[in-house]
């Protein structure tokens, strides 16, 4: 399981909430965007958060709360806003992977490259970003943030 750092979605959530206030106008359902971020700032928490599956849980929650045609409104708005979400998560955005204890998972550039591209001959990708960071590719320290390109 790949582990990403909580900052990174904590910017993408502050870009998202100018949607969940329009959205939150638009159908004049004033609790809708709050619960939204406050439900999403607590699975944020967690530090394993997969934002598709987090927000469409949340909108069937609300089905109890609202009518029909609202609730249809809703899923139509949302599923589009979903497709926004995709191609947001996938801009220039690059990935950061944050270095856990070598004990546990043997973190090393060979095996981050393996979780992202899947060849681990790949690594030199991830040091020649890095360079900055990693004085020696042999070497990379636990807590030590990665940009995965």
């Amino acid at each position: 399981m790949i582990r990403y750092d909580y900052t990174d979605y904590k910017g993408r959530l502050h870009r998202l909430k100018p949607f969940l206030l329009v959205i939150s106008f638009i159908f004049n359902f004033e609790f809708f965007s709050p619960l939204l971020l406050r439900r999403t700032r607590q699975r944020l928490s967690g530090g394993n958060f997969t934002p598709i599956r987090k927000i469409i849980k949340i909108i069937f929650n609300l089905k109890g709360y609202i009518t029909k045609k609202v609730y249809i409104c809703y899923v139509v708005v949302i599923i589009i806003f979903l497709t926004g979400l995709n191609y947001l998560y996938s801009q220039d955005n690059p990935k950061t992977y944050r270095v856990w204890i070598w004990q546990e998972n043997k973190d090393c550039l060979w095996k981050i490259a393996e979780k992202f591209y899947g060849d681990g001959r790949k690594w030199t990708i991830i040091y020649e970003a890095n360079k900055s960071e990693i004085a020696d590719p042999n070497k990379i320290f636990p807590k030590q943030r990665l940009i995965i390109p």
